[in-house]
């Protein structure tokens, strides 16, 4: 009888987040932890700031899933293997805030020429996870950021260029509503 009612059963609520992003090194963190408590005090900004060990720019949201299956990472690190980009300077020079629910805006840290390499490394990690060509819309509707806060909304603010060099992605996992930090599944080192 269990076997017929299964398909009454609810279906299981994700618990894991599953992402493509890159990391900044330790120096740089430090540096936009600082960075971020600076801006919260200079401009009376209220919230949460993200932690030194979850700042990150996404380059690949997967998906939110119930469970995080072997069969699944080895595909998706068998893709980003094929990823074939050189290393290279990322650089964001102003901070801003994106839309979000009243007193949850997202500050982050963007920028313009400097993020190029993140573009490309974006559109190279699409074009192996999804097996084809991306859509110029599709790179071109890419936002490289990292954010640094949520809480109340902030204006344009330029800063002294925060940059690094980025020399490999990962594949991160989020345990959903857990303060954990996230977990290194995959990284590949960027290459020529």
């Amino acid at each position: 009888m269990s076997q017929q009612l299964s398909f009454l059963e609810e279906p299981k609520k994700p618990t894991d987040r599953l992402f493509f992003a890159v990391l900044p090194d330790t120096a740089t963190a430090q540096r936009v932890s600082l960075l971020t408590q600076q801006l919260r005090r200079d401009h009376n900004l209220r919230g949460k700031a993200v932690a030194l060990t979850k700042l990150h720019v996404t380059l690949h949201f997967v998906g939110d899933f119930p469970d995080v299956s072997a069969q699944l990472i080895n595909a998706l690190s068998n893709k980003a293997a094929a990823v074939n980009v050189p290393p290279f300077t990322a650089s964001f020079h102003y901070a801003s805030s994106f839309a979000g629910r009243p007193n949850h805006q997202p500050l982050v840290l963007r920028g313009g020429d400097g993020l190029a390499g993140l573009v490309g490394l974006y559109k190279a990690l699409l074009d192996a996870v999804l097996g084809g060509k991306v859509a110029p819309s599709v790179v071109q509707a890419f936002t490289p950021h990292m954010t640094l806060f949520y809480g109340s909304p902030l204006a344009h603010v330029d800063l002294e260029p925060i940059e690094w060099r980025v020399t490999e992605f990962v594949l991160l996992r989020s345990e959903l509503r857990s303060g954990k930090p996230y977990e290194v599944l995959g990284q590949w080192a960027l290459r020529s």
